[in-house]
């Protein structure tokens, strides 16, 4: 098991070891007040602001990030930053996690505010999520429409936009409704 101390935490003020005679406990330790917050977020960050994809180690990193700092309005600092920063990591999945992870973390010292933003983040990703689908599927809707008034069959439509077989015989219809008014 390993034990991950806040940087408040110094090495030598803790006993990794728990002896209860018939049985002993030892964990592995890991003090935050060892990283180097300022090199990962360097390194971080940059890899964010142009786009490039960050490693595993590297999203443990940034999760982690505000408890690297000892002082209780640095770790509120710190959190806004992995916040805003989050906000432009690519891969959306990631993105959630990292913002998920940074609640669990740092929940004994997140300001309520904060972790309502995180939510009103993770919701407007949702949304956005939505808003993209229903344009998506507005396009094949539009684009199906297109090729069944050039005479193109149902099986070929669905196949080339993704859409169903129902929805394009739906929209055949729809079609001949349209020619009808």
């Amino acid at each position: 098991m390993i034990v991950i101390y806040t940087a408040d935490v110094e090495r030598g003020t803790t006993n990794p070891e728990l002896d209860m005679d018939s049985l002993k406990f030892k964990v592995t330790e890991a003090f935050l007040s060892e990283f180097d917050n300022e090199e990962a977020w360097k390194n971080i960050s940059s890899k964010i602001s142009v786009g490039e994809d960050i490693s595993a180690e590297e999203t443990m990193q940034l999760i982690i990030y505000p408890l690297a700092f000892k002082e209780r309005e640095s770790k509120q600092d710190a959190i806004r930053q992995v916040i805003e920063l989050a906000k432009g990591i690519k891969d959306d999945k990631k993105m959630i996690f990292v913002l998920k992870c940074l609640m669990v973390f740092s929940d004994k010292v997140i300001r309520e505010d904060d972790a309502r933003h995180i939510k009103e983040v993770l919701m407007m990703t949702k949304v956005e999520k939505l808003i993209y689908d229903e344009a998506e599927e507005n396009v094949a809707t539009r684009i199906a429409k297109n090729l069944l008034k050039t005479g193109s069959e149902v099986d070929y439509v669905s196949e080339n936009t993704g859409l169903s077989k129902d929805i394009v015989i739906q929209l055949v219809a729809d079609i001949a409704k349209e020619k009808e008014q």
